[in-house]
């Protein structure tokens, strides 16, 4: 049996109370993160936003922007 035929089996055979609770508390997390970071991904790029600072840079310049 190949490698990746064993893994198949040990994930198609793994019920939800052989996970440890660790494993299940880092997926919902995770799960949780990506719901929370979703809408953000729909804002529009970054551009727009920081065009103005690279534009009009302060008076007491402390590090050089490439335009």
């Amino acid at each position: 049996m190949a490698i990746t035929e064993q893994l198949a089996h040990l994930i198609a055979e793994t019920t939800y109370a052989q996970l440890p609770v660790s494993a299940v508390t880092q997926a919902k997390r995770a799960l949780l993160d990506i719901i929370g970071v979703t809408p953000a991904g729909h804002r529009p790029a970054a551009g727009p936003l920081t065009t103005p600072s690279v534009n009009d840079p302060p008076a007491h310049q402390q590090a050089a922007t490439l335009a």
